[in-house]
């Protein structure tokens, strides 16, 4: 499975930029024309971003939408990926980078929840209800997977005409990161013994 800081985006930029909190900031900097240093010194950070979206500020708007869009590929290139294998869809910010087998011993798997976590996790709880960035998030990734061939896999994502939203959960578990990247390590060590 790729891991998000090697996927590219539609601009050719790492879909990092666009999940993750310094990323965002980068975003809103570029959108509004506000200098990186002046958003930090000001303490200007994702959440306050996402406050000035739901007051209506333009560049805000812009920036959570972008995140939406960007997060909802991220999501469904890897519930694609697990379900029917690797499909380079987005390809990768690497362009040297290679995936050696489409296929894995998990195809047609689905997943039962789909986490998005630490900080990231928190601005997207943050927006329940205000029509900004987390319902976008769900439309995004209802537009995806509706293009996408399987009922099987349609039917377990959507319900009606909508994507489950049941299947997106929160979590504020700081290790997690720490975790995925030992197990990661684990995996490729036990190759060479």
């Amino acid at each position: 499975m790729p891991k998000t800081w090697e996927l590219k985006s539609e601009e050719g930029i790492s879909m990092e930029r666009y999940i993750s909190a310094s990323g965002i900031q980068q975003l809103y900097s570029k959108n509004s024309g506000i200098d990186m240093d002046k958003l930090i010194k000001n303490n200007i950070f994702p959440l306050d971003i996402l406050h000035e979206a739901i007051e209506g500020e333009v560049n805000a708007i812009n920036t959570m939408t972008e995140v939406a869009k960007n997060m909802a590929l991220v999501i469904v290139e890897k519930i694609s990926t697990l379900y029917f294998g690797w499909q380079n869809s987005l390809g990768f910010f690497d362009f040297q980078k290679k995936i050696e087998k489409a296929n894995h011993r998990f195809l047609k798997t689905k997943f039962d929840k789909i986490i998005i976590g630490q900080r990231i996790g928190d601005l997207f709880k943050e927006s329940i209800g205000t029509g900004i960035l987390l319902d976008q998030l769900y439309d995004y990734i209802y537009l995806l997977i509706n293009e996408l061939e399987s009922s099987d896999f349609k039917n377990h994502y959507l319900e009606k005409d909508k994507f489950n939203s049941e299947l997106i959960k929160f979590s504020r578990l700081r290790e997690a990161p720490a975790l995925g990247a030992a197990i990661d390590a684990y995996h490729k060590n036990r190759r060479f013994y």
